[in-house]
């Protein structure tokens, strides 16, 4: 079964977490990997988007 859109909302508030975090230290510290972190944690995000959609229609039909 495909995960709920609870386990890919907390997933996705993790990723959310990270980019914000290596986002600050990328800006203010001019912290090159924490830049690459960032766009790494943005593309997981990314990738969580479309399934989440999937499970959010799949759930809203359940009920």
């Amino acid at each position: 079964m495909d995960e709920s859109t609870a386990s890919l909302f907390n997933q996705m508030k993790e990723e959310w977490e990270k980019l914000v975090e290596n986002h600050e230290d990328f800006d203010q510290k001019d912290n090159k990997a924490a830049g690459r972190r960032a766009r790494k944690a943005a593309n997981n995000l990314k990738k969580l988007l479309t399934p989440y959609k999937k499970a959010s229609v799949d759930e809203a039909k359940e009920i």
